[in-house]
């Protein structure tokens, strides 16, 4: 049941220990170990240390061996999530929850039970980093003392419990590391330094450099015997304290030889180090040819003023002391790797103002003094970034936008960006109408960002010489206040991520809860207010068509390209699950107008709603939102050859729906766009629903055939009616639609959901059996669903979730498996609840009987996938489910009689379990099926009472 979820339920839900050591340690070991910041400790004890925690890191991988819980099947998250706060709550008089939910259970049932709930503690301790995904062991162990010491008692979840400890023992920080990391990748995964020159501030160049390395050091799956292993582990190690003792690439080169002299690697381990180091060398040379232009980098411009230069790289020092002086410039007050420097000028006021002043003498009233403080800082630190094609950019964060401009009278900053406009709610503050001319010696002085095709170059400061006791403090007081200043900015932008990764699940959620009930084309569309946008003229008229009765008249639109909304998940007008990186990135960098401009029907230019939602043309506005200038050029001449349209920077040509649309127009043009275009299976899926969505409500009340071929046959000749012979293709389109009429989104799954999970998740054969025994016999549900003589039943509300149940069972056990696990559920739910069908847990989960239901009948249904000719038996099962649940309603053997409309979901299930071999299991559920109906029965008179 989607409710409750003992560990038969769950399919005996497989542990993860193990998996985050074959995922993370082999990709982070290397940064793992930086947190000893110890720099200067002796060499010696480099190979002690290494040899000590490689036989901490042998003696886990065994514990793990022995527990046997390496594998993991996907599990029902809330299901566990909501019996843990049962088991956490307090109980009544002297029994607690926990001890209540296990009693009867067998000590093997209950060690099953708490590796449930030990994996989805697990799961919870997980941790994303940019590119590195890491067990938080603290957390984990922290979460594990909430519960009582009664409850993880079981051998095996003792073992799991010291796995955990163990893997705490040994790398007990990685998890507060992987937020600190911030992963590239390289372009040519040979050059092990082929993203090093980045950019850095003194000896972050050293660790930048490193990082680069390390994580380009061919490595081996850490589950292969320690001594295969322990030589590339400990040359990650030995990398690692090289760079810690290192504060010059000189340094670090001299280390690692040192080191490595001092080690006995075998000859290829050593053939690596001086790859390495080679490698090193040769960066430093080509670092040394740009020293001079990084030096360059922050030469402060002439007519800006006096600069401060003790304030570069900090804004909000900078930004302070410029509103306290009132006059002069902060030459890179900040510093982003995808802009370069960024200067802070105080300007002035007037007619031909600019800078600060000018932006505090336009909006003095709304733009305190601390306004500007705490904004401009945050918003350069942590904002996204927006450019346009004419070099504009600007950086936006929590509705505030700062302006910058790299271009100055129409002369190139390259690495430096101005500050130039604050813009909030929507109310901006233009651009300088009048700019001061830029200074020739300036332009010489600049550094050009295009040379060597890079764009992202440090920024470094001239200090006069220093003793070798001031470097050494210096350096130090510098890498303590650039730890303190990373962390702070990371989890800045940690918090503003997380706050989207929780707007876009409740977005999720809130479309799901609208379509509940209903199938994928049947969603509701949120719409905002309409943009602005403006009618071209003496434009050719054009339109797209679904068939030869529905066409939809479009007009061509310029629209401002930050008012387009182009979206992959699933949700509003998209009826996209997967977005293709490639195609965006071809149109953005190499756009070819003879693909998209004249095309005429979905293949032209993009279709956009009025509110600036996407109808069709995803990939086709995000590669224009995207492009380059080259890409830019040739899209205006085109639109110029073809339209005579001259757009500005900000604006595309878009097309429009002449007249407004409802919400199931809209999905079907969104889904037709998709028709050749799908990325998945579930793209396929909608697309072919979007077909024959109308068509379905007009289909006859029953279907006869004589075979699963000849049925599933019919309904595509209906549903296609201009085709006498449908193609196998549309036979398989039209019939999986007719299963997506009945096959209603629930609580747990969507149509779409159940079968791009099993596209995913079984192999291709399996999958074939799966989605033509259940698409060829749709016709067969829909006979059950219309047969007025038994008309108390319906399989619709349960018949998404007994498919999903029906894949995941060819995964995991046999029937008498499956069936017995279904007991345990069974047994517990109606023993535990009252004699309205309720208790604590159904209270909290609504959905729990239609949940227990659906893997009934997916449990049923997945032993036909098992025989030979799946569709073909299971038609005939089908066929006959009407008259063999008549003939069981009036069974005089057993002494029952129910009336025959009273015939529902639970006579099918009957049928069902007594189609198969008889066994123990299944006769306990039979068993059992009586007093579930009666209390499912219970249940919803006593829900239907409260509604009232």
């Amino acid at each position: 049941m989607g409710g409750f979820k003992d560990p038969s339920t769950l399919g005996y839900i497989k542990k993860i220990s193990a998996q985050f050591l074959r995922e993370d340690i082999d990709k982070g070991i290397e940064n793992i170990l930086k947190q000893n910041t110890q720099a200067y400790e002796k060499l010696s004890d480099l190979n002690k240390t290494a040899i000590s925690d490689y036989k901490n890191m042998k003696q886990t991988l065994e514990l793990v061996d022995s527990a046997k819980i390496r594998d993991r099947e996907i599990t029902k998250e809330k299901a566990i999530e909501n019996l843990m706060k049962v088991i956490q709550a307090q109980g009544e008089k002297d029994l607690s929850n926990y001890a209540l939910l296990t009693r009867g259970l067998s000590e093997q049932d209950k060690e099953k039970l708490e590796l449930s709930m030990l994996n989805a503690l697990m799961e919870k301790s997980i941790k994303q980093g940019e590119n590195l995904k890491v067990f938080d062991s603290t957390l984990f162990l922290n979460r594990l003392s909430e519960f009582k010491g009664e409850v993880f008692t079981t051998p095996k979840a003792n073992q799991y419990i010291n796995i955990a400890k163990g893997f705490d023992k040994l790398f007990r920080n990685d998890a507060t590391i992987a937020g600190k990391i911030n992963y590239t990748t390289t372009k040519d995964i040979k050059s092990p330094l082929a993203t090093s020159l980045e950019g850095a501030f003194n000896q972050k160049l050293t660790q930048r450099l490193v990082s680069s390395i390390v994580r380009n050091i061919p490595t081996t799956h850490i589950f292969k015997k320690l001594d295969e292993l322990s030589g590339g582990a400990a040359l990650k190690y030995h990398i690692q304290r090289a760079l810690e003792r290192s504060h010059t690439i000189s340094d670090f080169t001299k280390n690692l030889e040192l080191s490595a002299k001092n080690s006995k690697f075998s000859n290829a381990t050593m053939r690596k180090i001086e790859e390495i180091t080679q490698g090193v060398k040769s960066a430093k040379e080509n670092i040394t040819k740009q020293e001079k232009a990084l030096q360059d980098a922050i030469t402060p411009l002439k007519q800006f003023g006096k600069n401060y230069p003790e304030f570069v790289l900090k804004p909000k020092e900078a930004l302070e002391k410029l509103l306290q002086e009132k006059s002069g410039q902060v030459a890179g007050a900040a510093f982003r790797d995808d802009l370069g420097g960024i200067d802070f000028v105080w300007g002035k006021d007037g007619k031909d103002g600019y800078g600060l002043a000018h932006i505090l003498e336009k909006r003095e009233k709304q733009y305190t003094r601390e306004e500007l403080l705490k904004s401009i800082p945050e918003v350069i630190e942590n904002g996204a970034l927006f450019k346009d094609d004419l070099g504009r950019v600007s950086v936006e964060l929590n509705n505030i936008r700062v302006g910058l401009k790299n271009t100055w009278d129409n002369n190139n900053l390259n690495n430096h960006f101005v500050v130039t406009s604050y813009e909030r709610d929507e109310k901006v503050l233009r651009e300088l109408e009048t700019k001061p001319p830029l200074p020739n010696d300036y332009k010489d002085s600049a550094l050009n960002l295009n040379e060597n095709n890079s764009t992202k170059e440090s920024l470094k400061i001239q200090e006069p010489p220093l003793s070798i006791l001031e470097k050494s403090q210096l350096e130090k007081q510098k890498k303590l206040e650039s730890e303190r200043l990373a962390k702070a900015e990371k989890e800045r932008a940690q918090k503003i991520k997380d706050k989207e990764e929780a707007e876009l699940r409740d977005k999720i959620r809130a479309q799901k809860n609208a379509t509940l009930g209903k199938s994928e084309l049947d969603r509701e569309i949120a719409k905002s207010e309409n943009i602005p946008y403006k009618e071209t003229e003496n434009v050719p008229k054009t339109s797209v068509s679904l068939n030869d009765d529905e066409i939809h008249p479009l007009k061509f639109v310029i629209v401002n390209k930050s008012d387009l909304k182009p979206n992959f998940k699933n949700t509003g007008t998209q009826t996209r699950t997967a977005v293709d990186s490639e195609k965006v990135e071809e149109i953005a960098k190499r756009f070819d107008p003879k693909l998209i401009i004249g095309r005429g029907g979905f293949d032209d230019l993009p279709i956009i709603l009025p509110d600036g939602q996407v109808i069709a043309g995803n990939h086709r506005i995000q590669g224009m939102l995207n492009f380059t200038a080259e890409s830019r050029k040739k899209y205006e001449q085109a639109l110029k050859e073809n339209f005579n349209i001259t757009l500005k920077p900000n604006e595309l040509l878009v097309r429009m729906p002449e007249r407004e649309l409802n919400d199931k127009e809209t999905l079907k043009l969104a889904s037709k766009s998709n028709e050749n275009r799908a990325n998945s299976f579930s793209d396929m899926l909608l697309s072919a629903m979007s077909s024959y969505n109308d068509k379905l409500k007009h289909l006859p009340p029953k279907f006869e055939s004589d075979s699963v071929e000849n049925l599933a046959n019919q309904v595509a000749r209906v549903l296609e009616r201009n085709s006498k012979h449908p193609s196998a293709n549309q036979v398989e389109s039209a019939n999986i639609s007719l299963l997506s009429h009945y096959a209603r989104n629930t609580p747990n799954n969507s149509f779409l959901e159940v079968f791009d999970n099993a596209y995913k998740n079984l192999d291709r054969e399996q999958f074939k059996a799966f989605k033509e025994m259940f698409a060829n016999n749709s016709a067969n549900f829909h006979n059950l669903n219309n047969d007025i003589i038994i008309k108390n039943f319906t399989i619709s509300p349960y018949l998404t979730d007994a498919l999903d149940t029906t894949a995941k069972m060819l995964e995991s056990g046999n029937r008498a498996d499956n069936f017995s696990k279904l007991a345990h559920d069974i047994d517990y739910l109606v023993n535990s609840t009252d004699e309205n069908g309720m208790n604590a847990f159904i209270k909290e989960n609504k959905d729990a009987y239609h949940s227990v239901i659906s893997q009934l009948l997916g449990s049923s249904f997945a032993r036909f996938l098992r025989l030979e000719n799946p569709s073909a038996q299971f038609y005939e099962f089908l066929v006959k489910a009407k008259d063999r649940m008549i003939e069981n309603a009036a069974d005089i053997f057993t002494g029952t009689s129910k009336p025959i409309h009273q015939i529902n979901i639970f006579d099918f299930i009957k049928y069902g379990i007594e189609s198969g071999k008889s066994s123990k299991e299944s006769r306990e559920l039979l068993d059992l099926l009586p007093e579930l109906e009666k209390k499912f029965n219970a249940h919803e008179e006593f829900v239907k009472g409260n509604k009232k």
